[in-house]
């Protein structure tokens, strides 16, 4: 077997951690996510300014929220449950619903 097949096969754990997410996500209420496979990483995209990362058993993204001293915050999970769990609510910051605060989150 070739080695990029071997590396982006569909039993590959990283697209396997990917579709769970999806999944996951998706559980959760949320629509339109987008799954992108990238030189050895799958992007799962979430809406503008929420692309989570999932790499080498890990499932990566920068938060909406700025730390203390206005620097980006990044984060990361190893299940899928806790990252669409994470995700959802840092999608929430970014996406209100009608009539809600939009918190701290940048525009």
């Amino acid at each position: 077997m070739p080695s990029f097949q071997a590396v982006c096969g569909p039993d590959d754990p990283t697209r396997v951690l990917a579709r769970q997410l999806a999944a996951a996500l998706s559980a959760l209420g949320l629509r339109n996510v987008g799954v992108i496979n990238d030189h050895g990483e799958v992007l799962v995209s979430l809406c503008h300014g929420l692309v989570a990362t999932v790499c080498d058993g890990q499932i990566q993204w920068r938060r909406p929220r700025r730390g203390r001293a206005g620097v980006p915050l990044f984060t990361w999970r190893t299940t899928a449950a806790g990252a669409a769990a994470a995700l959802a609510a840092d999608h929430a910051l970014l996406n209100p619903k009608p009539g809600e605060e939009r918190h701290d989150a940048p525009l």
